[in-house]
């Protein structure tokens, strides 16, 4: 026990200000400091107070991964239900809009030198967010990370933030890479927030930007004998605006409605479908989108072409879909996605 000048003391009166060293677990600011009348009775009570807490905290852990279970189970429930009315033919039921939440919560457990430290991380990590994506703390301690930190972020999904916790356990780090636990250390604020932004950005929606690269008009809707018995719908179209590109994304428009914008054709599909015929296709998880072309067939005349400049008369048919008619505008388009970031 020292003085506030570095003096050691054998005791110390109301009002002294004085350091102590030697805690076997880093106490929190506002704690409270009793003595004992011997070590054994000290060292009894400390035990004590260590299993109780010990206890508390491994129920809450309980509670935390039931529920982390029981929703992933849940997910898991609802999407083999989907697949399976899909693979029917079938339209999935919406989840009603109220049971839908609000915004997406990305769990982080904070570890830091000093309870001061830990502080002042919750709060500038909780300060990140808007009301479509948000931080939640699940646990915030003094001291570096622990088997028991590991084990609930990979049940809960959690990141794992550490701030000035030079020393790492190598059975710790050795356990977060086998759990693919993402561990981010810091020692300046600033960069710490900076990685949190960017986890909580990732989940925002990209903004789409759509830019109409030519306009044309359908006059009159041809049925062209393609093989044997077979009909194919072309429409005759003048270009208004702008150049029609062949295989470029458009949509139809009739009556200033959107009837049809073959842009994406989508299925949920198991991993062990993703091999299915396709144009082009984008596998991530459970979800598979077929991308298709939109104008599958330009033609001046009877001339394949690549593209129909503005005044021209050409013929047009769709990837999938002959339902256009007379009077309907054919709009083709670039599509640019722009990262969000808070």
């Amino acid at each position: 026990m020292l003085s506030d000048s570095g003096e050691e003391l054998d005791f110390a009166l109301p009002g002294t200000p004085v350091e102590v060293d030697g805690w076997r677990e880093q106490p929190e600011a506002g704690d409270e400091v009793l003595q004992a009348p011997t070590e054994a009775r000290a060292k009894t009570a400390v035990e004590y107070r260590i299993v109780k807490e010990e206890r508390i905290r491994a129920t809450a852990d309980m509670e935390a991964i039931n529920k982390a279970r029981l929703a992933k189970r849940e997910a898991d429930e609802r999407a083999e239900r989907e697949a399976e009315l899909l693979a029917q033919g079938l339209e999935p039921e919406k989840a009603p809009e109220d049971e839908a939440p609000k915004y997406t919560e990305v769990p982080f457990i904070i570890k830091g030198d000093v309870s001061g430290s830990v502080e002042a991380v919750t709060e500038s990590v909780m300060a990140i967010g808007n009301e479509e994506v948000r931080s939640k703390i699940i646990r915030a301690g003094v001291g570096a990370l622990t088997r028991g930190d590991i084990e609930m972020a990979y049940s809960t999904g959690a990141h794992c933030l550490t701030f000035n916790c030079d020393t790492e356990d190598q059975e710790v780090e050795a356990m977060a890479r086998m759990h693919h636990v993402k561990i981010y250390s810091h020692n300046i604020i600033y960069k710490l927030q900076e990685d949190v932004s960017s986890i909580l950005s990732a989940l925002l929606p990209a903004i789409i930007t759509k830019t109409v690269t030519g306009e044309a008009e359908i006059l009159q809707v041809f049925q062209i004998n393609t093989k044997g018995k077979q009909f194919t719908a072309v429409a005759g179209c003048i270009v208004k605006n702008l150049v029609i590109t062949r295989n470029s994304k458009c949509r139809v428009m009739r009556n200033k409605e959107v009837v049809y914008d073959g842009q994406y054709f989508f299925f949920r599909l198991s991993p062990s479908l993703s091999s299915l015929y396709a144009f082009i296709f984008i596998y991530t998880s459970r979800l598979t989108w077929f991308i298709l072309g939109t104008i599958s067939t330009l033609k001046n005349v009877k001339k394949d072409v690549k593209e129909m400049g503005k005044d021209r008369e050409c013929g047009i048919s769709f990837a999938n879909w002959s339902s256009f008619e007379p009077g309907d505008t054919i709009q083709c388009y670039d599509e640019k996605s722009t990262p969000r970031r808070l």
